[in-house]
C-alpha cells in the first residue's frame, strides 16, 4: 500500500495531523504595535484549550500584566524593558509549531490495562499558579505509559505577601 499523506485538520482550535495522529498548536502571529492592545491581541490569538503550551503563554501574560500595573493607556508604547522581553517572547512563538503531542491517550499496541491512576499536581508562586493532570496506565506485562490530560496556569491578580500561613 502506498504511503498516504493526510491533511492537517483543525479540531476545536487545535491542529490535528491526521497522518501522524498528533496534535499541535498554530502559532502564526500578525505584527502588532508594541502597546497593551498589541500584546493582548497576540496573546489571545494563541488558542490552547488543553493547556499544552500554557507555561509559554504565561510569560506573555506576565509582560501584559506588568504594563497594566503601570496604569498606562491601551495605546501607549511599552516600557523599554518590557519591549525587550516582548520582542524575545515574539521571536520564540514560531517554536510552538514544533510542539506535537499524541492524540490518543494510549498507544494502539499497549494491550490490556491492569491499573490506571489519575495524578494531579499544582503549584503556586507570588506571580502565578498552575495545575497539571496525567493518566498513568500499566498493562499486563508491567509496561507503564503516562499521558498528559490537561494543564492550566493563571497569573495571580493581587500580590500575595506570603504563601505560607503561620
Amino acid at each position: 500500500m502506498e504511503n498516504c499523506i493526510f491533511p492537517t485538520e483543525r479540531a476545536l482550535g487545535v491542529q490535528w495531523n491526521t497522518d501522524t495522529d498528533k496534535l499541535g498548536i498554530r502559532a502564526q502571529i500578525k505584527s502588532k504595535p508594541m502597546t497593551r492592545w498589541g500584546l493582548i491581541s497576540v496573546i489571545s490569538s494563541i488558542y490552547d484549550p488543553l493547556g499544552f503550551v500554557c507555561p509559554f503563554i504565561l510569560q506573555g501574560k506576565k509582560i501584559f500584566q506588568n504594563e497594566t500595573r503601570l496604569k498606562k493607556g491601551w495605546d501607549e508604547l511599552l516600557t523599554p524593558e518590557n519591549e525587550k522581553k516582548w520582542s524575545r517572547w515574539i521571536a520564540e512563538i514560531l517554536k510552538l509549531e514544533k510542539f506535537k503531542v499524541e492524540r490518543c491517550i494510549l498507544p494502539g499496541d499497549f494491550g490490556k490495562i491492569v491499573t490506571r491512576e489519575l495524578h494531579h499536581f499544582s503549584d503556586a508562586s507570588v506571580e502565578a499558579y498552575g495545575a497539571f493532570s496525567y493518566l498513568r496506565s500499566v498493562n499486563g506485562e508491567g509496561r507503564v505509559h503516562c499521558s498528559v490530560l490537561v494543564k492550566k496556569s493563571r497569573l495571580t491578580i493581587k500580590q500575595i505577601q506570603s504563601l505560607v500561613r503561620n
